[in-house]
């Protein structure tokens, strides 16, 4: 089983990502490549939340 794998099932079977949680204020995200990381914002800065 890959490692992306692996991720994606423990995610499902008990709700951990494997990074930080998602939020909106530092909207951590997975990089995964060759060498896994996390990154935060989204490198797009005219990007806004919004609210539904």
């Amino acid at each position: 089983m890959d490692r992306a794998h692996a991720a994606w099932t423990a995610f499902i079977l008990d709700g951990d990502p494997g990074r930080p949680r998602y939020d909106l204020t530092a909207r951590t995200t997975a990089v995964i490549d060759e060498q896994w990381s996390t990154t935060t914002g989204t490198g797009h800065g005219d990007r806004v939340p919004t609210t539904p």
